[in-house]
């Protein structure tokens, strides 16, 4: 039985405390850095130092999609958004459609979703 604890402990910690941590920590660099960007760099410092970013963020999203076999709606892989406008907010966007009864493309949404990390390139 203590085996099973200890066991339960490992997975508790390595499996959901760890990378918790460090998705929380990772999101709040992230928010520090865009905040600084704005700051120093104004409204459209995200624009100027990240569009390469945001195209390439995009970009893996759009690609995922596309091997899953889901219906591109529309994309852009770089939006400047309107400064007035609180509901403009996107740098970019994927907008995709799939087939609810096929496993692949379900299980697509996943890959599609995590894209950006998967390629190291997540920007918040």
């Amino acid at each position: 039985m203590e085996n099973l604890i200890n066991i339960f402990f490992v997975i508790l910690i390595w499996i959901i405390a760890i990378p918790t941590t460090l998705s929380i920590a990772l999101c709040y660099v992230g928010r520090l850095s865009k905040t600084a960007t704005v700051r120093f760099g104004g409204f459209y410092g995200q624009i100027i130092f990240g569009g390469i970013g945001v195209m390439i963020h995009e970009l893996s999203h759009l690609l995922m999609a596309l091997l899953f076999r889901h219906h591109i709606t529309g994309f852009r892989l770089l939006h400047i958004p309107r400064k007035n406008d609180p509901n403009d907010r996107a740098l970019g966007y994927v907008n995709h459609t799939w087939n609810p009864q096929s496993f692949y493309q379900q299980v697509g949404n996943l890959f599609i979703g995590i894209a950006p990390s998967l390629a190291g390139l997540r920007l918040f």
